[in-house]
C-alpha cells in the first residue's frame, strides 16, 4: 500500500445497506463510525453517552425550576434514541 487512508464515517438513520461499509475492508481503508454501532458488524465505533448527556440536561432543567420538559426524539429503531428516552423515564417524565 502505498499511503495509509483513514475515514470517520457518519451513517444516516436511512442507511439500511452497508455493504460499502465492508468494501472499504477489502481496500484495507481504515474507518470508525461516529455515534452509531452496526449489529453484527465489526466496525469500530466512537459513540457518546446519550443517556449520560440526556440525563444531564433533563436533571439541569428541573434544577432551574422547570416543570413541563418537551422531548423531540428521532428515529424510534435507533439506539441513541432509545437511550435518550429511557433517560426520561428514570425521571419519570411523561413520554408521547
Amino acid at each position: 500500500m502505498l499511503f495509509s487512508l483513514n475515514v470517520l464515517i457518519c451513517l444516516s438513520s436511512e442507511t439500511k445497506d452497508i455493504t460499502h461499509l465492508k468494501r472499504l475492508s477489502d481496500f484495507e481503508i481504515k474507518n470508525v463510525l461516529l455515534d452509531k454501532i452496526v449489529s453484527n458488524q465489526k466496525f469500530h465505533s466512537v459513540v457518546s453517552d446519550s443517556f449520560g448527556s440526556s440525563y444531564k440536561a433533563i436533571n439541569h432543567f428541573i434544577d432551574k425550576g422547570h416543570k413541563r420538559i418537551l422531548g423531540l426524539f428521532g428515529n424510534l429503531n435507533l439506539s441513541i434514541t432509545q437511550h435518550r428516552i429511557s433517560s426520561f423515564k428514570k425521571r419519570s417524565l411523561i413520554i408521547i
